[in-house]
């Protein structure tokens, strides 16, 4: 199901990058398995780092690769990020949307949702499963977003506030499973403001970029 990435190799490269002219994105080189904090100074600038990871923004100058290829619609496939904005108004339900990307990605949705389940239940949101999308509040959408992130096969996992609002326990089960599936290869990006209970690496992104 995974693309293989060799364990301990780079597999995100950020170098030099520039957006805007004066947006300057931190220098990043991220291993296979390893869990960066990138402690981003406002939202815009989650929303410009996750833009870029997609190739939905280029930028003036610098370069970006992941696995080895440059960042770009091509590599889409191998970075997981479901983004509430775009995907939970458009669809009417959860199944439709496993099934959706599923499909899209080649997998087999039965084995994306058992996964889905599993991070539902430990992030205390199995009741959203019989929800329609447009009855949820929004920490009930950021808990979905992070829960199905995670379920579908990537070599990268970029998360925006996935710890926010989470009581202890489901907090401690983000962070166990961000690290199982961390040790299986997987790399993840924690694009927050405040120090998440788990990570290995931490970058600031902010006016100056470092």
């Amino acid at each position: 199901m995974k693309e293989a990435a060799k364990a301990g190799s780079v597999l995100l490269s950020v170098r030099n990058v520039v957006v805007d002219k004066k947006i300057h994105v931190p220098d990043i080189s991220l291993c296979s398995g390893e869990v960066l904090w990138l402690e981003v100074e406002h939202e815009l600038y989650a929303e410009i780092f996750v833009s870029l990871l997609l190739g939905l923004l280029e930028p003036e100058k610098g370069e970006l690769s992941l696995a080895g290829r440059p960042l770009g619609r091509d590599v889409k496939k191998l970075v997981s990020y479901i983004s509430s904005g775009y995907w939970l108004p458009c669809l009417e339900d959860l199944k439709l949307m496993v099934r959706i990307l599923s499909i899209s990605l080649s997998l087999q949705t039965s084995m994306v949702y058992d996964e889905f389940r599993k991070n539902s239940e430990g992030l205390g949101i199995t009741y959203a499963l019989k929800m329609k999308l447009a009855e949820m509040k929004p920490w009930t959408k950021r808990r979905v977003v992070t829960a199905l992130g995670m379920s579908m096969p990537a070599l990268l996992v970029p998360l925006v506030e996935p710890f926010q609002g989470l009581e202890t326990q489901e907090s401690v089960f983000l962070g166990d499973r961000i690290n199982e599936y961390a040790a299986e290869g997987t790399s993840f990006i924690i694009l927050c403001s405040e120090e998440p209970p788990v990570y290995s690496k931490h970058v600031k992104f902010g006016t100056g970029g470092k």
